[in-house]
């Protein structure tokens, strides 16, 4: 193992990836307008709902960044009418509180 094999990536991103991962990268490129891959998406979509017992409620899959899944969360999460405590010890939580702010949402710094 090279030294480099050896690196631990410790940051918000790119992450260290398993041996795994890079394998099944290796394969061929998948197109999001074929079938195969919207049979791939209604596949892990299915397996979402099942591992979260989800109850008739859909899984769906949200392309983007980090940034954009926490905005999703706390657009879905909490509620417009009722204070949500931000710790902030940095350029993330301030993130998240300008986030708050945007969507009408109140948050206490």
């Amino acid at each position: 193992m090279t030294d480099r094999e050896r690196i631990r990536l410790l940051n918000p991103g790119p992450v260290t990836l398993t041996e795994s991962v890079r394998r099944a990268m290796l394969g061929p490129d998948l197109c999001h307008r074929e079938p195969a891959f919207a049979d791939l998406m209604a596949d892990v979509r299915a397996r979402l709902a099942s591992v979260y017992e989800t109850d008739g409620m859909e899984a769906v899959l949200i392309t983007g960044s980090g940034t954009s899944a926490v905005e999703a969360m706390v657009g879905t999460l909490v509620p417009a009418d009722r204070p949500v405590l931000v710790c902030a010890n940095g350029v993330y939580g301030e993130r998240i509180d300008k986030m708050l702010r945007l969507q009408g949402k109140q948050p206490i710094l």
